[in-house]
């Protein structure tokens, strides 16, 4: 599991610069059901926003622009303490910032940044460590009232490393008599650290929160990529031996996927913030140069109506990190047909994922039968392998293994990822 930084009074939108924004940070799981039990320093800094949402010359992440100071020690006692945050030094009348919450402080011997970023990319991703949080932007004006409006979003960045594809420019390509040099139309990639930027309300909506599962389940695809054996094939972290023929196909048909040159179509089943789709969106577009003349790959990140805003966001947000896919947010309720866009092109999914979709159990049967008839509309191809990112509430959910079975979905187990501590997150591939 992991525990996770936020506001349980959030920043106003609106402050003046003669006072101190009061806030109560909070400390609990992805639900705010389980309170964080230990003792923990949070510290505080600022990042100068530019007007447009994002922050002042900091084209590839957030970093501070005010030094991490510690805020307060948090432990259950004080849970529910008002805490009062310095203005940012040097801010000025009408300028925008927002408060970033770690529960590290950057190195007093480095100027390296960092401590504000959720490292995707590393197996120890939220060992022992609160994931940090930012606020929205904070308009510091003598307008503020003193009881304004309090803000209603957060975001997190995560960071990890991916090929990237210096761009070839085909008049500049020397020829040899009547075609360009190959070598020099697939060039070598270098690789660089991206950050992607995740927007969550602080409302208790549960589509439209980060979960578990699907940091999770986005950490494992992350950590995959980047993991070749000694003949440069992908490779898991798991021991693929006792996988089972059935789970040995489903997961070499994962990796095909990955690596493929050929144009993939994915669909993602309940996908809430989209972190889960956006993390495949990366990782598709960074196989190979990006070409406006080759087919895109295609991400369909599926959930009901109510998620549709914050996942067109979060998608808009991070579309410059995927400029080879398309991934659109697509509406999808399971317990009704597959509406006309999805039905139309649910014959060509390559590669079905899904993450933290358990957590209500009556809605098992909708579930299984939407996943039935993907891949009936695959029959003539091969059939899509199905990933799921679970991390477990209540030992009923198992039941789901059952009823896929029955229905001819047999998953098994092909990685955990541990978080802060207690039980793994599972990866299962069927």
């Amino acid at each position: 599991m992991f525990f996770y930084l936020s506001f349980l009074r959030p920043p106003p939108i609106r402050a003046r610069l003669s006072s101190p924004v009061l806030i109560t940070p909070q400390i609990s799981n992805d639900l705010r059901t389980e309170p964080f039990e230990s003792v923990q320093d949070i510290f505080y800094s600022w990042v100068l926003d530019d007007g447009s949402g994002q922050a002042q010359n900091v084209p590839r992440g957030i970093q501070p622009a005010t030094a991490t100071t510690k805020l307060t020690t948090y432990r259950q006692a004080t849970a529910y303490k008002e805490i009062p945050v310095p203005v940012p030094k040097g801010a000025r009348e009408g300028q925008s910032w927002r408060l970033v919450l770690t529960a590290t402080a950057a190195s007093a011997s480095s100027t390296a940044k960092g401590h504000e970023l959720i490292e995707l990319g590393k197996a120890d991703v939220g060992l022992k460590t609160p994931l940090p949080v930012i606020s929205m932007p904070i308009l510091f004006t003598v307008k503020a009232g003193r009881s304004g409006q309090k803000q209603e979003q957060i975001e997190r960045v995560y960071r990890f490393v991916v090929p990237a594809f210096p761009t070839v420019d085909l008049d500049k390509v020397p020829a040899v008599g009547d075609a360009p040099q190959p070598n020099l139309l697939t060039p070598t990639p270098t690789m660089q650290q991206v950050s992607l930027k995740v927007r969550e309300q602080t409302s208790f909506d549960l589509d439209k929160k980060i979960w578990d599962s699907g940091i999770a389940l986005s950490s494992w695809l992350v950590r995959l990529g980047q993991t070749r054996d000694a003949q440069g094939q992908l490779q898991t972290e798991w021991d693929e031996t006792n996988l089972g023929e059935g789970g040995k196909i489903a997961l070499q048909r994962l990796k095909d996927v990955l690596v493929s040159e050929a144009p993939q179509k994915v669909l993602e089943l309940g996908a809430g913030t989209g972190i889960v789709s956006l993390a495949l969106g990366v990782l598709l577009s960074s196989r190979r140069p990006s070409d406006e003349n080759r087919v895109k790959d295609e991400v369909l990140t599926t959930d009901l109506e109510s998620a549709m805003p914050l996942l067109e966001h979060n998608i808009s947000l991070n579309e410059h990190l995927f400029p080879s896919v398309s991934l659109r947010a697509v509406v999808l309720d399971w317990d009704e047909d597959l509406n006309a866009q999805l039905r139309d092109e649910a014959g060509e999914i390559d590669l079905v994922v899904m993450a933290d979709v358990t957590y209500n159990t009556a809605s098992f049967p909708a579930l299984v039968q939407t996943i039935q008839k993907v891949i009936k509309a695959n029959e003539k191809t091969k059939r899509p392998p199905i990933l799921l990112g679970y991390k477990q509430r209540d030992e009923a959910e198992r039941a789901l293994w059952d009823m896929a079975k029955a229905m001819g979905v047999d998953f098994v187990k092909i990685g955990e990822v541990h978080g802060y501590g207690g039980d793994p997150n599972e990866i299962w591939i069927a």
